[in-house]
């Protein structure tokens, strides 16, 4: 119904690649986020971070970088897309370089809990066990709810030689289980 009422409008063609991507058809919506692209090459950041999405959904990987490069090069000032940067990189295991994405996006927002969770999974996952702690310290801090945050920084405190910190974090992860349960 949008693409009829505005043809040569980019988020029209936007959000109809949005739902195809729901129904599964990726080619569709790579399709109508290029197309947003092409009528609004300005306003062309959130389409190549939509572009970015789809890749990382079919985990082709090197093409959701880029795609996330892209996006950046248009909107340099939106965190997303350097925490999906980042979660891309370090898929293909290019982790200096994802660092490096999740710095620049958390100078633009420190203190964003998904951005924080990203980032700290990243660090715990690749041994960086220190740097994670600080992390999840930071993120707990902001949101003591965060539960997802507590079994990497588990792992990590064990790995750094904290085990009743570790202790600590485990219990409260049952406090704040649903069902109050460890995991």
């Amino acid at each position: 119904m949008m693409i009829r009422l505005a043809p040569e409008s980019g988020d029209a063609h936007k959000f109809l690649g949005l739902s195809m991507e729901r129904a599964g058809d990726y080619n569709g919506a790579l399709q109508e986020f290029s197309r947003a692209i092409t009528l609004e090459p300005k306003s062309a950041g959130t389409y190549y971070y939509d572009i970015g999405v789809v890749r990382a959904d079919q985990k082709e990987w090197s093409a959701a970088i880029a795609a996330y490069l892209n996006a950046i090069q248009v909107g340099p000032t939106r965190w997303p897309f350097y925490n999906n940067l980042g979660i891309a990189l370090g898929r293909m295991n290019r982790v200096d370089e994802a660092v490096a994405a999740f710095e620049k996006g958390k100078v633009l927002a420190a203190s964003e809990p998904e951005l924080c969770q990203s980032y700290g999974a990243l660090l715990c996952n690749s041994g960086r066990y220190e740097a994670a702690v600080k992390e999840f310290r930071e993120l707990l801090e902001l949101v003591p709810e965060r539960n997802m945050a507590r079994p990497c920084l588990y792992r990590s405190l064990i790995r750094t030689g904290h085990p009743d910190e570790a202790q600590k974090v485990k219990e409260e992860y049952a406090a704040y289980s649903p069902d109050h349960t460890s995991w």
